[in-house]
C-alpha cells in the first residue's frame, strides 16, 4: 500500500507534466512519468498518446495553444484504482478565458499505473440570457491585446488587459460594483441611500453606473481640473456634482484633500453614505478578478505586471492575484515624475488625469510592490496618442504612463519574458483635453 500512495502521489505530478508537456510540445513527458507504454483512451474507445491525448479532447473548442492548472489535482482511489481532476484555463481563439476539468481513470498494474480513460468538461454555455439580468453583470471577462508597432526588437512581450471595454468604459466598473455590493450587503448602504465620494470622475462615473443599475442615488465632489467628458457622464447617469475649483487645471495635493474634505461634509447628511475609496478596502477586492483574467489569458505567462497608482486598490488586488498563481511576478508601481511621492520625492502638480494624488494613499502597500518607475505627463500624453495612432488602442494618459513604464520594463526583461499591463479607461472621455485635442500637431 505505501508503495502504491508513493505512486499515488507521482501521479500528481504527472498530471502537472501533461500541462507541461502540452506547453513546451514535449508529447513523450506525460506518458513517461507513468510508464514509458501507457495509452490515453478517449470515451470514443480510441488509443492516444500525450500532448496528442489533450489536443484532441480540447480540439474544435476553441482553446488556446496553452493551459495554466488553475485547481488541483486531486486524487481519489478505490483499490487498485485511481482517479485523478484538474481544473485547466486558458484564453481562447476570441482572447477570452475558458476553462474544464480533466479527469484521468487509473488501474495499478504490476509495471505501474495506466490511463484507462480521460476526459474533459467544460462548463455548458448559456443557450439565453440569465433572469433579470443588469449591467453590471457585464463587468470584467474583458480582453487582452498584445502590443506590437509600439514595442522595440528585443524586448519582452507586453500584453495589455482592455479595461476599457467595460461597461463605463473604465476598470473602475469593478471597484465601484464591489464597494457598493458589500456596503448593502452588511448594512452600511441603506435601500434607496446616497452614495458620496471624492472623484476625479472615472470612480465617480462607474459609481453613477452602480447607482443607477441599483436603486441608489449618487452625489460626488468633482474639480475643473479634470474632463468635461467626465462630468456629463456622471450627470447622464443621474449623479448630483459638487466643484471644487483648481489651480489652472494643475492636480495638486491641496486640490485632492479639499475634494476629500467636502466629500466628508456631504457624507454628514441624513441617508448619506461616504464610500470613502481611500480608506475603503473593498475595492481592492474587485480586482481580484482581473488577475485571474489576466493569468488565464495569458496561459501563465505573467513575467511583470506594471500598473498606475491612484488608490492603490487596482495594483494591489490585481497582483495578489497573480501572485496565487506565481508568486515570483514582478510587480512594478507607476506614478508621475512631477509628483513621486511614492518614490520619496516633494508633492507637485501634474496633468495625468486619475493617478498621483499627492499624497501616499493610506491603503498602499510598499512591500507588496518591486519597484516604482515614474513617467512625465507630456510622455504619458504622447504615449496615448501613439497608441491610438499605432496599435489602435484608444486610451487616457494613465493608460499612456502604463505603458510608457511597461516598455522599459519589457527592454529589461529581454524577449523571453512577459509584461502585462492595463489600458485603464477609454479616450473617449479625454477628446476635450490637450491628449487629443491637438492630435494633428503631436
Amino acid at each position: 500500500m505505501n508503495e502504491r500512495m508513493s505512486d499515488i502521489r507521482s501521479v500528481q505530478d504527472a498530471v502537472r507534466c501533461l500541462v507541461d508537456a502540452w506547453n513546451h510540445g514535449d508529447a513523450d513527458a506525460f506518458g513517461g512519468a507513468f510508464t514509458p507504454a501507457a495509452e490515453y483512451v478517449t470515451g470514443a474507445g480510441q488509443h492516444i498518446r500525450g500532448r496528442k491525448g489533450i489536443a484532441a479532447l480540447l480540439e474544435g473548442r476553441g482553446v488556446g495553444s496553452t493551459v495554466s492548472v488553475v485547481d488541483g489535482p486531486s486524487i481519489e482511489y478505490t483499490g487498485t484504482r485511481a482517479k485523478v481532476r484538474f481544473t485547466w484555463s486558458t484564453a481562447g481563439d476570441d482572447g477570452m478565458p475558458r476553462h474544464g476539468t480533466i479527469t484521468c481513470t487509473l488501474e495499478w498494474h504490476s509495471t505501474g499505473w495506466l490511463i484507462e480513460a480521460l476526459s474533459n468538461e467544460e462548463p455548458r454555455e448559456q443557450a439565453t440570457m440569465p433572469e433579470r439580468a443588469s449591467v453590471i453583470d457585464s463587468i470584467g471577462n474583458t480582453p487582452v491585446v498584445e502590443l506590437g508597432r509600439i514595442v522595440p526588437h528585443g524586448c519582452a512581450r507586453v500584453v495589455a488587459k482592455l479595461e476599457s471595454v467595460n461597461p463605463t468604459g473604465s476598470m473602475k466598473d469593478r471597484m465601484a460594483r464591489a464597494i457598493v455590493e458589500r456596503a448593502a450587503a452588511d448594512g452600511r448602504l441603506a435601500p434607496g441611500g446616497t452614495i458620496v465620494e471624492y472623484t476625479a470622475g472615472t470612480t465617480g462615473t462607474s459609481l453613477a453606473l452602480v447607482c443607477a443599475a441599483l436603486g441608489y442615488k449618487a452625489h460626488f465632489v468633482f474639480s475643473d481640473a479634470f474632463s468635461d467628458e467626465k462630468r456629463y457622464t456622471m450627470r447622464a447617469y443621474g449623479a448630483e456634482i459638487t466643484d471644487v475649483p483648481s489651480d489652472n487645471g494643475k492636480i495638486t495635493e491641496q486640490l485632492i484633500k479639499t475634494m476629500i474634505a467636502t466629500a466628508g461634509d456631504i457624507s454628514r447628511r441624513p441617508g448619506h453614505w461616504w464610500s470613502d475609496q481611500l480608506n475603503n478596502e473593498d475595492g481592492e477586492v474587485g480586482y481580484h478578478a482581473l488577475g485571474h483574467e489576466i493569468w488565464a489569458q495569458t496561459g501563465g505567462r505573467v513575467d511583470a505586471f506594471v500598473q498606475a497608482v491612484s488608490t492603490a486598490h487596482s495594483i494591489h488586488g490585481t497582483a495578489r492575484a497573480l501572485r496565487r498563481h506565481r508568486p515570483e511576478v514582478r510587480v512594478v508601481a507607476v506614478e508621475p515624475a512631477e509628483s513621486a511621492v511614492l518614490s520619496g520625492s516633494r508633492s507637485g502638480s501634474h496633468k495625468i488625469e486619475g493617478i498621483g494624488i499627492g499624497f501616499i494613499p493610506p491603503l498602499w502597500k510598499p512591500h507588496e510592490v518591486d519597484e516604482i518607475l515614474t513617467v512625465t505627463t507630456e510622455d504619458a500624453k504622447a504615449m496615448a496618442r501613439r497608441l491610438a495612432r499605432e496599435e489602435a488602442v484608444f486610451a487616457g494618459s494613465s493608460t499612456g504612463a502604463n505603458v510608457v513604464a511597461a516598455l522599459r520594463v519589457a527592454e529589461r526583461l529581454g524577449p523571453e519574458a512577459t509584461v502585462v499591463t492595463i489600458v485603464v479607461d477609454s479616450g473617449l472621455r479625454y477628446l476635450s483635453t490637450d491628449v487629443f485635442r491637438i492630435m494633428g500637431h503631436a
